[in-house]
């Protein structure tokens, strides 16, 4: 059986081209939490081409200090993270800019992988003004 006639990833292309848009060029990308971090961290840089940064174990104070340094150094925060809540203490107005389910390979570590999984990849931004 396999995987040959089945289609995996579908509609992540245009889901990370829509949350680039929505990434000025002149910002600095930081996570509020590590899964999105994880997942999308490599493709703002590599695709979106903006830094960015995971804020491991945020607290408040700490991603409002990384904001006011980025603004410092000439540049804008944009905040990525899995949920508004996440992002709704820190002002701007969240928005998810990818909201994604697909189907991806199956995590297989000794073999060939035979079936897809279902994946639902949801990201929320905010462009905090102060």
């Amino acid at each position: 059986m396999g995987l040959a006639d089945q289609t995996t990833y579908q509609g992540e292309v245009a889901a990370v081209q829509n949350m680039c848009a929505a990434i000025p060029s002149d910002s600095s990308v930081v996570f509020v939490d590590s899964l999105t971090a994880d997942q999308m961290a490599q493709v703002v840089r590599g695709m979106c081409g903006v830094p960015a940064a995971d804020v491991i174990h945020p607290h408040r104070t700490t991603v409002r200090e990384v904001m006011s340094r980025i603004r410092r150094a000439g540049r804008r925060p944009v905040l990525l993270g899995l949920t508004r809540a996440e992002l709704s203490h820190y002002g701007g107005r969240p928005r998810r800019v990818i909201a994604l389910h697909t189907t991806a390979d199956e995590h297989a570590l000794t073999t060939p992988p035979m079936h897809t999984a279902n994946i639902d990849i949801t990201v929320w931004l905010s462009r905090p003004s102060r």
